[in-house]
Parts: structure tokens; C-alpha cells; sequence
């Protein structure tokens, strides 16, 4: 116990790293949360990273550190091989993480994760970083797979806290909280380089694509169903169309008196 509460008190504070740091949020047409993962913003301007797998969730808002709660604007770009996304929020102004040099990065390197596993918003895990696997794929629990540069670390993860930033206890950036393998009870990151490498490819006049939200999705799909109806029902109502025609057409006919 004194250990524990000795490690505590070295660990270095993190409340001036929160604000960086948000949760997306998937909600249905009730307003209902249906999912989350995490991001953070690497510019002012509202760009935040986050797992592809993440954006492909379709979050339609962030909750920030101190209570508010913005709209997503749409998806920069993506890298589906690293598992990488860049979203854009609403507004600016907002605290940006530094992303660190990825040649400085080692084995032991102390870590801290901030993130919202399971909904639960700024959770705060450490440990180090226990592997680091430049070609490798790491294949998660539910499936997810991210190739290489990856990191593994000892700072746990669970889903919720996917896109959390992995950074140095001086606040840089060195990997994205990616997965989970149950089974072997290791917690793997995307490397920053994969990080700077798609932020540096990414034009600055790069076009948004919406974000496709619930409401949109529910559209959608209620008209691709009526298309479908339309075409099974048009013959039939077609012939009952005409018998009617048919049948308002055809000569009375009078029998004898």
C-alpha cells in the first residue's frame, strides 16, 4: 500500500493534458448514447484524431473536458490499414497535444493514457510501453486489425478508449490506443509515425465528408425500402388500374322487357 501510494505521488499531474482530450459519442434518433471512443485534437482549428474504426462508427458529437458538447463536422481523412481517421469539431481555440519524434521512442518509456472506457469520460491509466513492432499486424479481440509501426503497452485499455492519446508524461503524443487482446492480456497502440505520416499527406484544402448520423441513416433506409415496394408493387396496382378502366368501359347491356 505505501508503494502504491508512493507511485502516486511521483506520478507526474495530467489535469492540463484533459482538455485535449475528448469523447465521440454515437446516439440514436432519441438523442440516446449507443457508443463511444475517443480523440484528440493535434490542431486549434477543431481536428482531432481518432480510429478509423471510430469514425467509421459515425460519431456525431464530442464532449469536451469541462462539460460542453460540440458537433462533429465531418471526416478529414482516413488511413483504414494503420486505423487512423482525422475528424473536425465545431468552433477553435481548442488545446492541441504535441505529437513526439517518433526516433525517441523506447522500450520502458513510462506512458499515460487518457481516455473513456466504457463511457467513463477522462479516465486515466499508466504503465509503459513493453514492445514496440515496426512491421508486425496485431489483431485485436473483436477483430480489429492495425499494421505496423505499433506500440504495446502495459497502460490499459478497454473498448471505449479507443483513440486515446498514449503520451509521454510530458504530454507527447507517441502512439493512439488502438486494441485489446483479451487473451493474451495486452494493450496495443498505432505509433505516431503513422500519425504524422497521415496529418503530413492530408491537404490543407482537404474536402469534408459528413458525417452520416442516425437520422440520415434511418432516411435511407426507409427510402431504399420504399424503392424496393415501388417495384414489386407497380405491376399489381398497374393491373388492378386497368380491370377498373376495363370494367367502367364495357357497353351496358339491356335484356328484354
Amino acid at each position: 500500500m505505501l508503494f502504491a501510494w508512493s507511485v502516486a505521488m511521483a506520478a507526474p499531474d495530467v489535469e492540463h493534458l484533459r482538455p485535449a482530450v475528448v469523447t465521440l459519442v454515437t446516439e440514436d434518433l432519441l438523442g440516446r448514447r449507443t457508443g463511444n471512443g475517443t480523440g484528440f485534437f493535434v490542431r486549434a482549428d477543431g481536428v482531432v484524431v481518432t480510429n478509423n474504426h471510430v469514425a467509421e462508427a459515425s460519431p456525431t458529437a464530442a464532449l469536451l473536458a469541462d462539460g460542453r458538447r460540440v458537433a462533429v463536422r465531418g471526416v478529414l481523412a482516413t488511413d483504414a490499414d494503420a486505423d487512423l481517421a482525422l475528424l473536425v469539431l465545431e468552433g477553435d481555440g481548442y488545446p492541441a497535444l504535441p505529437l513526439a519524434d517518433g526516433a525517441t521512442i523506447h522500450v520502458d518509456e513510462p506512458v499515460v493514457v487518457i481516455g473513456s472506457p466504457s463511457g467513463f469520460e477522462q479516465t486515466v491509466t499508466r504503465g509503459v510501453i513493453t514492445a514496440m513492432r515496426d512491421d508486425g499486424a496485431e489483431e485485436a479481440s473483436d477483430g480489429v486489425v492495425a499494421r505496423g509501426p505499433i506500440l504495446q503497452i502495459s497502460a490499459e485499455i478497454s473498448p471505449g478508449s479507443s483513440g486515446s492519446p498514449v503520451m509521454t508524461e510530458d504530454g507527447h503524443v507517441v502512439g493512439v490506443a488502438q486494441s485489446v487482446n483479451m487473451l493474451m492480456d495486452s494493450y496495443f497502440a498505432v505509433d505516431v509515425r503513422s500519425v504524422r505520416a497521415l496529418i503530413t499527406r492530408t491537404p490543407a484544402d482537404a474536402a469534408l465528408t459528413p458525417v452520416v448520423g442516425p437520422g440520415r441513416n434511418l432516411l435511407l433506409t426507409l427510402a431504399f425500402v420504399g424503392a424496393v415496394v415501388g417495384v414489386f408493387a407497380a405491376p399489381t396496382l398497374w393491373g388492378l388500374v386497368r380491370r377498373r378502366r376495363r370494367g367502367r368501359s364495357a357497353p351496358v347491356k339491356f335484356g328484354p322487357r
